[in-house]
């Protein structure tokens, strides 16, 4: 499936599925996650803030997919999405699992929820969560961009790259780096024009906008070693199906 159809099938089913929770861009690096999610086979799937569980129903049956969300009514949209997903209510914080139980963890659009003295925790706890050579999928907005540079909740691209240097070997991305409107075309529009997702990726891979577009899209590797550094409280999968 292309990028284009794909696009369009998850923002039809966000629409119809959960349309108050949709997150209402239609030029979102999330749409890179959802494709990356389905090119997974046979592997361990935590999607961390996972909302009605759009993004998390991209893997397919042959994963373990696990989903946690703070909001109870998200949790009970996910399982009406797709009743084959372990799904429960957690703090991004305190994950309710043990120590390196996954190979994949999502987190997008959830590094801009917590304070900025808690941000380093919340990274921590994905880090925790994964197995040594583990992959995190990550998108957040850049504050650098003019759409949200009044946003102190969000981060630059140096600031995610410390939170993420402690655990992780990672490629972090700048996505989409037109201005937003009225200096460009709203992204509604922008969504529209043909071939844009192409083009995007393009200018993604080539580097242009790192620091300075919209989003970051991240795919990092925990690195092998790292689980002794953690001392959690043992934890439980509270998750049911």
């Amino acid at each position: 499936m292309s990028l284009d159809a794909l696009v369009y099938r998850v923002t039809r089913t966000w629409r119809a599925q959960a349309p108050h929770l949709w997150w209402g861009d239609a030029v979102d690096a999330r749409f890179l996650v959802a494709d990356a999610l389905g090119r997974l086979n046979h592997v361990e799937i935590l999607d961390v803030g996972c909302g009605a569980g759009v993004l998390l129903s991209e893997a397919t049956a042959t994963n373990v997919r696990v989903g946690v969300d703070h909001s109870t009514e998200a949790i009970q949209l996910a399982r009406q999405l797709d009743p084959a997903l372990c799904l429960c209510r957690a703090d991004m914080l305190t994950l309710p699992f043990q120590d390196a139980m996954f190979d994949v963890v999502v987190f997008c659009g959830m590094l801009e929820v917590p304070q900025r003295e808690h941000k380093a925790r919340a990274i921590r706890e994905l880090a925790r969560v994964l197995r040594p050579g583990g992959r995190l999928l990550l998108t957040t907005p850049n504050r650098r961009h003019l759409r949200y540079w009044r946003h102190e909740l969000m981060v630059t691209y140096e600031e995610l790259q410390e939170l993420l240097r402690p655990y992780f070997d990672a490629q972090i991305r700048g996505f989409n780096p037109f201005p937003p409107f009225p200096y460009f075309l709203p992204n509604v529009v922008l969504a529209r024009v043909p071939g844009i997702w192409r083009l995007l990726v393009a200018i993604m891979e080539r580097g242009i906008g790192t620091r300075s577009g919209c989003a970051f899209f991240v795919q990092a590797v925990k690195r092998s070693g790292e689980s002794a550094a953690f001392s959690n409280m043992v934890t439980v999968d509270a998750c049911e199906r």
